[in-house]
């Protein structure tokens, strides 16, 4: 079954600005890691984040979405509060896998072929 899938990689942005750059961004990602995806970036509408979210992953087999590190003065139950809140916000998303990366990370070495 995930032999047929397609990746997508997509992300939203706030201006029409933006949309040249992250596409530049994310179709060299693709090319220097050589991950078989297609790249979309989308300017965010008036909707809110989780709308624009849902909108774009009906038809996903699994949605990954990005989260952020608890901040360093941030509380257990604030940043409880932040997650609990997220998990309301993508309930209707179909699977969806929260990511974090909580140091630096070598994306592109991760997936550089050796």
């Amino acid at each position: 079954r995930w032999r047929d899938t397609e990746i997508v990689l997509r992300t939203i942005v706030d201006s029409e600005d933006a949309v040249a750059d992250e596409t530049k961004r994310l179709h060299s990602f693709v090319e220097r890691t050589r991950i078989e995806a297609r790249a979309e970036v989308l300017q965010r509408s008036d909707k809110s984040i989780f709308d624009e979210i849902r909108d774009n992953s009906q038809d996903a087999a699994l949605v990954f979405l990005g989260i952020r590190a608890p901040e360093e003065d941030e509380t257990v139950d604030q940043y409880t509060r932040y997650y609990q809140n997220l998990l309301e916000q993508t309930g209707e998303l179909p699977p969806a896998a929260f990511v974090m990366a909580s140091e630096n990370v070598d994306f592109y070495g991760i997936f550089r072929e050796e």
